[in-house]
């Protein structure tokens, strides 16, 4: 039997859904995010997925280095489980 997301032990909490680069506020530093109408109960994953996907595209193609310190800093706040990690690309690490 196939196994199911639902089934695996990854970080669920209340995800944005929507994060692309005009719902992002950025000021001397401090980032904001604003336009919460799609918010709803998750996985993390989703909002990871769509950050690498929406705000870390240069010339369009995947900016690596951008992608990695996003992924730093998000793992620095809030660390991903090997399982979490398992489902990025080991390309951006």
């Amino acid at each position: 039997m196939k196994s199911h997301l639902y089934d695996q032990p990854i970080h669920q909490s209340i995800i944005h859904t929507d994060i692309f680069p005009d719902n992002v506020m950025c000021d001397n530093g401090n980032v904001t995010l604003v336009d919460f109408e799609e918010m709803c109960q998750g996985f993390s994953m989703i909002d990871i997925g769509i950050v690498l996907m929406a705000c870390c595209i240069r010339n369009n193609e995947l900016d690596v280095s951008l992608a990695r310190s996003f992924l730093q800093g998000y793992n620095s706040i809030r660390p991903l489980s090997e399982l979490e990690f398992s489902l990025i690309p080991s390309k951006y690490f």
